[in-house]
């Protein structure tokens, strides 16, 4: 049965997450998250969801831009089970009018920014953000990069009034995040997209590309599809992978493949620096994609895949879940997927090949087990974007709200939760509690 408002879940006596004492979590030897939830096929289960009620960012014309957004990624504090990390996106941003679009920022001022985030009782708690700095200190922005330069979208940004932005040569659209025990950060986003690390501070150590004469990225990585660049990251038990997943197929060889159904996973060694690419099918083309990716084990992964629409909007939400993807027996694509390489038939890239396609040419793709249907948990929001797993099983998801703002042909509109014309979509972080 499906509740029909957030309200609904809260009301239903679930446990409240302090009734969860905090764990410390021992070092990591192998696979410690192998033991954090059962393969039997008992149903998962909502326990709690935390809230709280965003401040104003900026008031435009009546519609609050609410000071959020901090659903695009999350990571549990590592040593606990219940402290978290929570990252913003690029910042408050809509389509405005015209073809191709531009983007619009109502507070071009706004730094992406790493939030630290606890629970007490039914309230999300932040700390005192830490904003995303450049390597020399300044405060990065989350406008677009230059046109030509690496990760350009072809954007244009501009004020609410139309008025031209410049462009940011560091400008960040982060989206995943991994909190390290050093105390720095790992991050990927969506304009690179890149792998960029971070000091405990927020100012920007290294960042991996896929641009220049010598990439440290795979170089067919910079025709990702403009916004649907790198939108989850994680890391291996063992420390030394940083993993990666693509929210859409990459342009390989021309838009003409948006509709593919494959999508990869990039794992980068933190140690030696070699790639290694799986392919991840996506269960219906056409939608939003992936949204995040956890690490379980060196092999086992959990992957959120979702559409864009709300359970009770219009049109109606179909797909939100989340996934078990086992790449063991997934063939390493990365001898096969450079850009305009036709390795499926000699005709085909692997973008343009179907997944049957694949299987005759001896490529396999990961296997994907559903773990979680969040539309059959009452599932409100459009966009679950931050995944974090605690021992036990708890698995923790949160939405990004988009600051509460939404485009309306062009013009800046505020971000409602429907059913409702009057409550504005915020971040949510919900315990589910897997068998």
């Amino acid at each position: 049965m499906r509740l029909r408002t957030t309200a609904a879940l809260v009301l239903t006596g679930l446990v409240p997450l302090a009734a969860c004492a905090d764990r410390t979590i021992a070092p990591a030897v192998a696979e410690p998250a192998e033991a954090s939830f059962s393969r039997s096929k008992g149903m998962p289960s909502v326990q709690f969801i935390a809230e709280r009620e965003p401040s104003v960012l900026v008031n435009v014309g009546g519609v609050v831009v609410s000071n959020s957004g901090y659903g695009s990624g999350m990571a549990l504090k590592p040593g606990s089970a219940r402290n978290f990390y929570l990252l913003t996106d690029r910042g408050p941003n809509y389509d405005g009018p015209g073809s191709p679009a531009p983007k619009r920022f109502p507070d071009p001022s706004f730094a992406p920014r790493i939030y630290p985030a606890h629970i007490a009782g039914n309230k999300l708690q932040l700390g005192a953000p830490i904003i995303l700095k450049g390597p020399n200190g300044t405060p990065m922005s989350g406008l677009p990069v230059p046109f030509g330069a690496c990760g350009s979208t072809g954007e244009t940004g501009q004020t609410v009034a139309g008025m031209p932005l410049a462009a940011d040569p560091l400008g960040l659209d982060p989206e995943g995040i991994v909190a390290m025990p050093d105390g720095t950060f790992w991050l990927s986003d969506e304009y690179g997209p890149f792998m960029v690390q971070f000091d405990a501070n927020g100012r920007e150590l290294r960042r991996f590309t896929p641009c220049g004469a010598s990439p440290e990225l795979p170089a067919v990585y910079a025709r990702r599809r403009p916004n649907r660049g790198m939108e989850g990251l994680t890391i291996t038990p063992d420390g030394q992978w940083l993993v990666g997943i693509m929210q859409s197929p990459l342009r390989n060889p021309s838009s003409a493949v948006d509709n593919s159904l494959v999508t990869r996973i990039l794992f980068k060694h933190l140690i030696n620096g070699t790639t290694r690419e799986y392919i991840y099918p996506l269960d219906r083309s056409g939608l939003q994609g992936n949204s995040e990716i956890l690490a379980i084990s060196s092999t086992r992964f959990l992957v959120i895949e979702r559409d864009g629409t709300f359970l009770f909007g219009s049109p109606v939400a179909t797909l939100k879940k989340i996934y078990e993807v086992n790449i063991a027996g997934a063939t390493d694509v990365s001898a096969l997927g450079a850009f305009n390489q036709f390795s499926v038939g000699g005709t085909k890239t692997l973008e343009q090949a179907t997944l049957a396609e694949l299987a005759t040419a001896g490529i396999n793709v990961g296997v994907k087990t559903l773990r979680v249907d969040l539309l059959a948990l009452g599932y409100p929001h459009d966009k679950p974007e931050g995944l974090a797993l605690a021992p036990g099983g708890f698995l923790f998801v949160i939405n990004d709200d988009d600051f509460g703002i939404v485009s309306q042909g062009g013009v800046l509109g505020q971000k409602f939760l429907p059913p409702s014309t009057t409550v504005v979509d915020k971040p949510a972080l919900w315990q589910i509690k897997l068998p």
